[in-house]
């Protein structure tokens, strides 16, 4: 079975040839190369259709990084309308993943009340988890700060417990 990682650098040398190498892959089931067909097809081609198609078949295998560009390709419009409630729906399977733009695209998203309606109890329980995994810790600790102005001391201790849950369910998942 051919595997996205088993292509060497120097063999693909054009884009055409690395479509045709992860078709190739893709179609033998190697999720990887379904997420970089994906990326292929939504950047160097601007076709969202294909991109859709692709990033779908990775994020049903439960690729997080898959299911973070399907959200992103539904909140961008790029399918022809911005569809925020989708988006949300694979931001947070990729946050309950691990995945750290999953983590940080649900804190915002509760935050700003896009896809769901604003939640900021929750918003304060995923940027808890982003301060302590994710990739913009310091700017999860200061929106945590302004929402602790708006919470109040017994929203907070409501708000870490479920970062509590939360982290220890990414924990069981293995993320």
């Amino acid at each position: 079975m051919a595997k996205a990682e088993d292509l060497p650098p120097s063999s693909v040398t054009d884009t055409h040839d690395l479509i045709k190498s992860l078709m190739i892959a893709a179609n033998d089931g190697d999720v990887e190369a379904e997420l970089k067909l994906g990326r292929q097809y939504e950047i160097t081609y601007m076709d969202a259709e294909n991109a859709l198609k692709w990033y779908t078949i990775a994020a049903n295998k439960g690729h997080s990084d898959a299911q973070w560009y399907l959200g992103n390709l539904y909140e961008s419009g790029k399918l022809g309308r911005e569809m925020p409630v989708e988006a949300f729906k694979w931001y947070l399977k990729s946050a309950q993943a691990g995945n750290p733009k999953g983590i940080s695209s649900v804190a915002d998203h509760y935050f700003i009340g896009a896809g769901i309606p604003r939640n900021y109890l929750e918003s304060y329980a995923w940027y808890s988890v982003e301060a302590v995994i994710g990739i913009t810790k310091n700017l999860a600790r200061e929106i945590m700060d302004e929402l602790e102005e708006k919470l109040g001391p017994d929203h907070i201790i409501r708000a870490q417990n479920r970062a509590v849950e939360l982290l220890n369910s990414i924990e069981n998942q293995g993320g």
